[in-house]
């Protein structure tokens, strides 16, 4: 058994979810989610943040204005993306949404709530790609 905070959270996700514990893989990601609706987590380098990933999707090549707007908007005090941030890498033209949790106290619930509540963003973003 994992003294690592995020290691001990995701075997109780794993035992509340009654699903196999998602396997690290060689950056330090786990993967959850199925179909569209993917999430990346990895703690931060000093382990004090669960970092959540998510792919939005690809950035039209001549995206309309209102679309941009609405990106720059959601982002203003986090106000349209739950207190997650939108942001483009620019070499893939992806627009990802990303998260950091404290990971000190955080338990189960908390980590339940914030996973669904960043999918639920994601996905909303995702269909207005």
């Amino acid at each position: 058994m994992s003294t690592s905070p995020f290691l001990i959270l995701l075997d109780d996700f794993s035992r509340a979810s009654g699903l196999p514990r998602p396997e690290l893989d060689s950056e330090g990601f786990v993967t959850l989610g199925a179909d569209d609706c993917v999430v990346h987590l990895r703690p931060s380098e000093d382990e004090r943040f669960m970092e959540f990933y998510g792919r939005v999707g690809e950035l039209p090549a001549d995206p309309a204005p209102p679309l941009l707007e609405a990106l720059l908007e959601a982002n203003l005090a986090w106000q349209g993306t739950q207190g997650a941030t939108l942001g483009l890498d620019r070499n893939s033209r992806l627009v990802m949404l990303c998260q950091r949790t404290p990971q000190a106290g955080l338990q189960l619930a908390e980590f339940q709530k914030t996973l669904e509540g960043f999918m639920q963003v994601l996905d909303g973003w995702a269909s207005r790609l």
